[in-house]
């Protein structure tokens, strides 16, 4: 089973009728649109969001909801003002929550530049 695309074989040795074919056709049509673009792939612009709030509390806003925080958590972002130090994320108003490095300290001031993707 999958988001895209829920597979359901044809009998063999059975006719098919057009209707039959052609509705799998679509399912597969509908499913394949809800990947990215192939522009998006190519130019690694698949999973960020473009934040609102100030330069040093995000909010962001996802489709589907993020229900909860989890360890390891990691967004990318669409940076609209440099930072000028250690900045927090509120995501889908679950609470504003400090935003860390990889090595578990706040971010410094600068870190992200303005109209950048955040790393």
């Amino acid at each position: 089973m999958s988001e895209y695309f829920n597979y359901s074989a044809l009998s063999r040795g059975t006719l098919a009728r057009a209707s039959d074919v052609n509705a799998r056709f679509q399912a597969v049509e509908t499913g394949l649109a809800l990947l990215p673009a192939r522009a998006k792939l190519h130019e690694d612009r698949v999973g960020y969001h473009a934040p609102t709030g100030t330069a040093n509390a995000l909010v962001v806003t996802m489709s589907p909801p993020l229900t909860a925080y989890a360890e390891g958590l990691k967004l990318r972002l669409k940076i609209a003002a440099t930072n000028s130090g250690a900045a927090t994320l509120n995501v889908n108003g679950l609470g504003a929550i400090a935003i860390k490095r990889h090595n578990g300290e706040a971010v410094a001031a600068a870190i992200w530049l303005a109209g950048r993707l955040s790393s």
